[in-house]
């Protein structure tokens, strides 16, 4: 899947990867949130991007926020090829 976003980047393809943000709760539990990302760049460990979602849950993130997470904590995927195609990787 990123080999095939690379490929047609530069075409207008768009890559969002599903990602967890820690949070505290006002009792101070700690949660996640799931959030899309806009894939910008990355590297064999991490991904970078921007926040699509607006945080339901009290963190520091806002959407836009420029955000850099462990590769291996994506879920799913969805990839808007250049042709218009759409690959959704989201877990069934």
């Amino acid at each position: 899947m990123l080999d095939r976003f690379a490929a047609e980047r530069d075409a207008g393809a768009l890559l969002y990867v599903q990602l967890p943000f820690p949070y505290l709760t006002d009792a101070g539990e700690a949660g996640e949130e799931w959030m899309w990302v806009d894939l910008e760049g990355w590297d064999d460990t991490s991904l970078d991007g921007k926040l699509l979602d607006a945080p339901d849950n009290p963190m520091t993130l806002r959407r836009g926020d420029r955000v850099h997470r462990p590769r291996a904590d994506a879920t799913a995927y969805e990839l808007t090829a250049s042709d218009g195609g759409v690959d959704d990787g989201r877990p069934r």
